[in-house]
């Protein structure tokens, strides 16, 4: 039953059905494919510019041989097209992470069907912080993507008690405003490991998360992006 409702909270990854890809190996996300095509042809327009204006631009003196000319222009023309061709690539590997979400266990800050962009470059020179909404891989089964809330950070106790959330050994509890509902009963208290974070789906009553993973915690390097914006059906920031 458990097995069932992680892989139900697993996201899935929007790709190009002409093209089969792993599920998290999507090149060329729904959002991108316009503003890819328009980079590319941008770029290729560059190429063809800069291939015109070294023609014209450079004059056949003394000392400036044909040869050495041709092997500029097509130098230049064969970096332009790949830049042209590899963006999309590069962004959607290297930038950002395209997701659609499955299930309600992020609601009501992300629903079902909706699709979000995270950001995969956003903990390089800073720290994952408490209330950042991230994607990661499974700590269960790393083939398996989920999204999550950050709760506890490392080296902090997290203890829910009638379904509040509190650090340490704090008599107020976090704030959960942001969350549809309070999960019932008490868990932990957690102790929340070096490098590693506690994790809590918005809808507490239908999450499968930190509180009953067999690994209980995430570590930071399964961690792929932290959510920036929900773009279908409407763009919204998520905080």
């Amino acid at each position: 039953m458990l097995a069932k409702l992680c892989r139900k909270n697993a996201i899935r990854f929007i790709s190009d059905s002409a093209i089969q890809y792993k599920p998290f190996d999507c090149l060329f996300p729904t959002l991108l494919k316009p503003l890819s095509a328009l980079l590319s042809q941008f770029l290729i327009v560059i190429a063809i510019i800069l291939h015109l204006r070294i023609r014209l631009s450079l004059p056949k003196r003394k000392g400036l041989k044909l040869m050495k000319r041709r092997i500029l222009i097509i130098t230049l023309t064969v970096i332009t097209i790949f830049l042209a061709i590899g963006s999309p690539i590069i962004i959607t590997r290297v930038v950002i992470l395209n997701a659609t979400i499955p299930t309600g266990a992020m609601e009501d800050t992300i629903k079902p069907n909706d699709r979000i962009i995270a950001n995969r470059l956003a903990y390089v020179t800073s720290e994952p912080q408490r209330f950042d909404v991230v994607v990661f891989r499974y700590p269960d089964d790393e083939k398996v993507l989920f999204i999550k809330r950050i709760i506890g950070l490392p080296g902090e106790t997290v203890t829910i008690r009638e379904g509040k959330v509190y650090i340490n050994d704090s008599d107020i509890p976090l704030d959960d405003s942001f969350s549809k509902n309070n999960s019932e009963g008490n868990n932990g208290p957690y102790e929340v490991p070096d490098g590693h974070f506690f994790m809590l789906g918005d809808n507490r009553n239908s999450s499968a998360d930190s509180r009953v993973w067999e690994n209980t915690y995430l570590s930071k390097d399964k961690i792929l992006g932290k959510v920036l914006f929900r773009y279908f059906p409407n763009i919204i920031s998520i905080s």
